[in-house]
């Protein structure tokens, strides 16, 4: 983990999505340490806010200046939002999101360290991005059976209801329904 003192300014690289021709897709990086406001960089095709360079074909990241950035102690966690052109979705767009640390801690220390500056997210999978389905196998058993809860919790109030209408239609034909004078008389 980089350390940097929370006052300081100083630069964090965030790898580049690209289309199948090179070009980046538009982004918005939010920046955050526990209990601080969002540092917020972006581009949006043409035009950047907090990065020292204007990606571009080519260009593998994007240098984001955290100038007065004024994030608190603690390691510096990213949230990055690419936003790529799709006419099957609303808008015409897919938000493909990553979140994560950054490997950058702010300290209030004069442990200050210096280092190559980490990267982030280290790769994306394209599959993913460009919607292939899913498989078993991209999923723990953990991820798998909370998928599934929905419908098993749904399967058991099925059963419950089952269960009730049964023994309340068993109930009735254990009935026996009498007019006496007008009045209904129902035995049980």
């Amino acid at each position: 983990m980089i350390k940097k003192h929370y006052k300081s300014d100083f630069t964090i690289m965030a790898k580049l999505l690209k289309d199948d021709s090179g070009v980046p897709y538009p982004f918005t990086i939010k920046l955050r340490t526990l209990g601080s406001n969002n540092y917020i960089a972006s581009w949006d095709g043409t035009t950047s806010i907090n990065l020292l360079n204007n990606p571009i074909s080519g260009d593998e990241y994007a240098v984001i200046k955290l100038d007065k950035h004024n994030l608190k102690v603690g390691v510096i966690h990213q949230e990055t939002t690419f936003f790529i052109s799709d006419e099957d979705w609303k808008n015409g767009i897919i938000y493909k999101t990553f979140a994560g640390a950054t490997g950058y801690e702010l300290v209030s220390t004069k442990d200050d360290i210096d280092g190559v500056d980490a990267t982030w997210p280290i790769e994306y999978d394209i599959n993913l991005i460009r919607g292939a389905a899913f498989t078993y196998d991209d999923f723990t058993a953990e991820q798998i059976a909370t998928l599934q809860q929905p419908a098993t919790d749904a399967a058991a109030t099925a059963d419950l209801a089952t269960e009730n209408a049964n023994a309340a239609a068993e109930k009735i034909e254990n009935m026996d329904f009498k007019i006496d004078n007008g009045d209904l008389i129902i035995t049980i």
